[in-house]
């Protein structure tokens, strides 16, 4: 009998990337990422945030929890 694994929710997310390039800016491209479920967004002055948003965001999770810093 193989050995059973512990039950884990299963931790999926789903988010809109919007990309546009901004005459002007230091950066030139901004982005933003939205959650479809229930509409949060949040928005980045340079597309280098977005990575280290995102390895934040997941390092921190411990349940289902909004999109916030």
């Amino acid at each position: 009998m193989p050995p059973t694994m512990p039950e884990r929710p299963l931790r999926y997310y789903t988010f809109i990337l919007s990309l546009w390039e901004e005459a002007g800016s230091e950066s030139g491209w901004r982005c933003s990422l939205e959650n479809p479920r229930t509409g949060e967004r949040k928005g980045f002055r340079s597309i280098d945030e977005l990575p280290a948003f995102l390895r934040g965001w997941t390092g921190n999770l411990t349940e289902a929890k909004p999109m916030q810093e």
